[in-house]
């Protein structure tokens, strides 16, 4: 489990990752959903859980190999192996969470306007109740 605790200034700083995101189309190993979430908690916790695998896979076989090789077959279970696991709905902002869209497991990061989740153009924003599981962070 990462050791995470939350910044004194991290509501501001997750709003400019989300403002950020918002902004910027889906791209692998740059801008996808697990990259996000990574920002997500880097602006959190001032800690990027995603340092090593930035930029080193450019398609979901790519992301699916680096899984492979960390011994994760889904995202569920990469933020299980490093975040504490929470009730669903007692999910806050800043915690993670999963979601499935499309027969796919997605992650995303909750916010004030619900769980955002990196789509093809920015931003989806889904409520907190279509959580599959929930992760603490910091």
């Amino acid at each position: 489990m990462l050791k995470l605790a939350r910044l004194p200034d991290w509501e501001r700083r997750l709003v400019a990752v989300e403002e950020r995101h918002q902004a910027a189309d889906f791209a692998w190993g740059e801008c996808d959903c697990m990259l996000a979430v990574a920002d997500a908690i880097d602006a959190v916790t001032g800690k990027d859980p995603a340092k090593r695998v930035r930029g080193r896979y450019a398609s979901g076989f790519g992301a699916a190999k680096i899984l492979r090789r960390r011994k994760a077959k889904s995202v569920e279970d990469v933020l299980a192996k490093h975040l504490p696991p929470i009730a669903r709905l007692m999910a806050q902002r800043g915690d993670v969470c999963t979601v499935e869209r499309d027969g796919q497991i997605s992650a995303g990061y909750v916010t004030m306007h619900g769980i955002a989740v990196k789509s093809a153009r920015g931003l989806g924003y889904v409520p907190i109740t279509e959580a599959r599981e929930a992760f603490k962070v910091g």
